[in-house]
């Protein structure tokens, strides 16, 4: 990948927050995506019409996944101005895949949804991608590391003691 198009995919990256938190933001006035029956302070009720079922409080799993996708935009933006120049991608694959799996524990769960026991198929694909997208941010670091670290060596460094050089 040359330089160029690293930059180009970190800029498309930094963007993805924001069109999935306007998804979020239109599952929460529908009514979708909602999650169990909560008796937290904040949990909410939805009017009738939505999906969700109405006068029960539940937990507004919506608002979590914003806040998870709040969080990620802001750490892609710290990342890029500290120079993670071409693995923001990566990044965010790692932050979201070990985020969205947090919110699903708050989900209602669905009959139609497939389940590896207690995990969602959900659960088990973006912690899968979260793992192999963190395996490779550690191999990419300990190659840009290596290349570092690799300088050039000076033929006097190499020559015994009593050669001279002119």
């Amino acid at each position: 990948m040359t330089v160029l198009s690293a930059k180009l995919l970190d800029l498309v990256v930094l963007t993805l927050p924001i069109p999935m938190i306007l998804a979020k933001v239109a599952c929460f006035v529908n009514g979708c995506c909602y999650g169990a029956p909560s008796e937290m302070p904040w949990a909410l009720s939805f009017p009738v019409g939505a999906e969700a079922p109405p006068g029960v409080f539940l937990h507004p799993t919506q608002l979590y996944e914003i806040a998870v996708l709040t969080v990620i935009a802001f750490a892609l933006w710290g990342l890029r101005r500290a120079g993670q120049n071409g693995t923001l991608l990566l990044w965010f694959v790692v932050l979201y895949g070990l985020g969205r799996p947090l919110t699903e524990w708050f989900r209602t769960p669905k009959e139609h949804v497939p389940s590896f026991g207690a995990f969602t198929a959900s659960q088990v694909t973006c912690t899968a991608a979260a793992l192999l997208a963190a395996v490779t941010l550690f191999a990419l670091c300990i190659r840009r590391a290596n290349v570092r670290w690799a300088r050039p060596v000076s033929a006097a460094a190499i020559m015994p003691n009593h050669v001279k050089l002119p």
